[in-house]
């Protein structure tokens, strides 16, 4: 008779409920380890390993456990089971190993002041992001960002030659949002206030927030450079940028009022089916149920024939 199995270790939550499957799946099928390994084809030690919860244990050696403890049908579900609890714990022990690699450096993209500095500060956001692969950020993304152009980027060696790529890779070490304004200005400043053709062909892929942020950061640009702190830049773009900015404030009235529109829509259907009652903007009570009234039958003479 072999030794008893120790406690499970669970210092790896995820890790912790996979060796408890594993366990449990080998109790319910009555095998020891002995047996269980005849039938895995991997050593007792082997497979007493994967199920102590101290070490990822192999996929395969997950498979082939399980797979062995298969006595009858209903137990295919505990298959998919220690499947699916590998890979959340495989998931989990990643996650964990980037936490621990995590550097405490901060881009300043407030503080770029020519190209040198935007590649350092590029670099710095690849750091912090866990220094992904680049082919992970190949992936992320959708091509935009080509291998051999993220490695030359995250090493410091060059900067993005196009709006979109650049911000194709902040998105991909987790900038987004609000957080692209500072580096929207960083690359205004080192690029230059961009010439109306420039202009209308970057606007006409950026969503509308994006947009709105892009004209607010060139608009910016522009008052500096007429108040004479920075050289002047291409003409016409002043007007542009206004008409622009009125173009999008058209665009985004004509979606409220279509909201307005549906919502309005919505509450006169509800009062047609009866859900609301007209005029009002909340739901009526539901009435109580009352008992049918029973009809009185008809006098005795005019039932009878």
């Amino acid at each position: 008779m072999g030794r008893p199995e120790g406690p499970v270790d669970r210092t790896v939550p995820e890790l912790g409920r996979l060796a408890d499957h594993l366990r449990d799946m080998r109790r319910r099928a009555g095998w020891t380890y002995e047996q269980l390994a005849e039938r895995a084809g991997y050593s007792a030690s082997h497979l007493k390993r994967a199920a102590d919860g101290r070490r990822l244990p192999d996929r395969f050696v997950v498979q082939a456990y399980a797979r062995a403890c298969l006595v009858d049908d209903r137990v295919y579900r505990d298959w998919f089971r220690a499947r699916d609890l590998h890979t959340e714990a495989t998931e989990a022990i990643a996650r964990a190993q980037r936490a621990g690699r995590l550097p405490t450096v901060t881009p300043k993209p407030q503080f770029v002041r020519d190209c040198a500095d935007l590649s350092g500060a590029l670099r710095d956001a690849w750091t912090r992001a866990a220094r992904p692969t680049a082919r992970a950020m190949e992936a992320a993304s959708n091509g935009l960002l080509p291998r051999s152009t993220a490695n030359v980027i995250a090493n410091g060696h060059s900067v993005p030659r196009a709006l979109r790529q650049y911000l194709a890779f902040l998105e991909v070490c987790g900038i987004s949002g609000r957080a692209r304004v500072p580096w929207l200005r960083a690359w205004v400043k080192v690029r230059g206030t961009p010439t109306q053709k420039e202009l209308d062909g970057t606007l006409a892929w950026m969503d509308h927030g994006l947009a709105a942020a892009f004209l607010d950061v060139v608009a910016e640009r522009l008052r500096e450079t007429r108040d004479g702190s920075v050289p002047p830049g291409p003409g016409n773009v002043a007007a542009v940028v206004t008409r622009r900015f009125t173009e999008l404030q058209d665009v985004l009235a004509e979606r409220a009022r279509k909201l307005r529109e549906a919502e309005r829509r919505v509450l006169m259907l509800e009062v047609v089916v009866g859900l609301r009652a007209p005029g009002t903007t909340q739901r009526p009570s539901r009435p109580k149920p009352t008992r049918a009234l029973r009809r009185r039958p008809e006098s005795s003479s005019t039932c009878r024939p």
